[in-house]
């Protein structure tokens, strides 16, 4: 296992690449006070993105999900 591997995993180009798409589907209503995604529009924006064939998109959401449950 790398060192770092999570800084690795999160590309400085790509940081809010999953707010803003998210923001682009659903809008405001998708978040909460803090700013955090809801965990539900997290799941209909990875269904979303099966849909259209973006790969890298869901792995991408993939990885936001699984930093959501990290403390």
């Amino acid at each position: 296992m790398a060192k770092k591997w999570l800084q690795k995993a999160i590309n400085p180009k790509h940081k809010d690449r999953v707010k803003n798409y998210v923001r682009r589907l659903y809008g405001a209503k998708a978040f909460t006070e803090r700013g955090t995604i809801k965990p539900e529009y997290l799941n209909k924006a990875e269904e979303h993105a099966e849909k259209t064939g973006n790969t890298g998109l869901v792995r991408a959401i993939a990885l936001a999900k699984r930093l959501k449950k990290m403390h």
